[in-house]
């Protein structure tokens, strides 16, 4: 599902935030990627999506080399990687309907099945009487389950969150991430990048660990220190 060979990127101020990646990660795993803050892994997942294109290496998506991408190509590949993330990013004019519906008019998908798309995504998230309701009149977790609906409402194979349990007291974090294992249990592959030590050890899901740009650690049943 996701392969990267080799990546290096290095940003024009000199610094190397990664450096030599190679990791493969399978359909339908749920992996954990841990580290301290700036070793790399926003730009890794930044990579996925071609938010950012390596120095040299290569990165695979579902068998596409997505540093060769054109960028009319881009579009594609974006829907079939959902991202997630720390501050939610909806919309506070649109209510949590028109939210989700929105990514789908965004990028001419929105079809007369699309209603029953949203309706069942945003049942799928618990938000499904919630749906008129617009942002600030959500709490913080009702507001990350909206950004995840915005994410699978297009049917991505691939979901990415970084940090997304991060602006969440701990009972909705955990409300969060229970979540997305019922997603991945669906057949959807996760990747969540994340500092809660106590989240990644109680799990026991595979962990990543990332230090100054290299993988220095990847364990099956892992936890966040090895």
């Amino acid at each position: 599902m996701i392969v990267l060979q080799e990546v290096v990127k290095v940003y024009a101020n000199g610094t190397r935030a990664l450096d030599g990646i190679s990791l493969e990660i399978p359909e339908r795993d749920f992996v954990f990627l841990v580290g301290p803050s700036g070793a790399g892994k926003t730009t890794l997942i930044r990579m996925l999506n071609r938010d950012e294109s390596p120095t040299s290496g290569a990165v695979f998506v579902q068998n596409v080399d997505v540093t060769r991408l054109k960028p009319s190509e881009l579009p594609s590949l974006r829907r079939r990687v959902g991202m997630i993330y720390q501050d939610y990013k909806l919309l506070p004019t649109l209510s949590v309907w028109e939210n989700v519906a929105f990514v789908l008019k965004a990028t001419g998908e929105f079809r007369p099945e699309a209603r029953d798309r949203i309706a069942s995504v945003l049942k799928l998230v618990g938000l499904g009487e919630r749906h008129g309701h617009y942002p600030r009149q959500l709490s913080g977790g009702e507001q990350q389950r909206a950004a995840i609906a915005r994410a699978l409402v297009r049917d991505c194979p691939i979901l990415i969150a970084d940090e997304p349990t991060g602006n969440l007291d701990q009972e909705t974090g955990w409300e969060t991430i229970q979540l997305l294992v019922k997603i991945n249990a669906l057949g959807t592959t996760v990747l969540m990048a994340t500092h809660n030590r106590e989240l990644v050890d109680t799990m026991r899901r595979r962990v990543i660990a990332i230090d100054r740009g290299r993988v220095v650690r990847d364990e099956i049943e892992g936890s966040y220190v090895g």
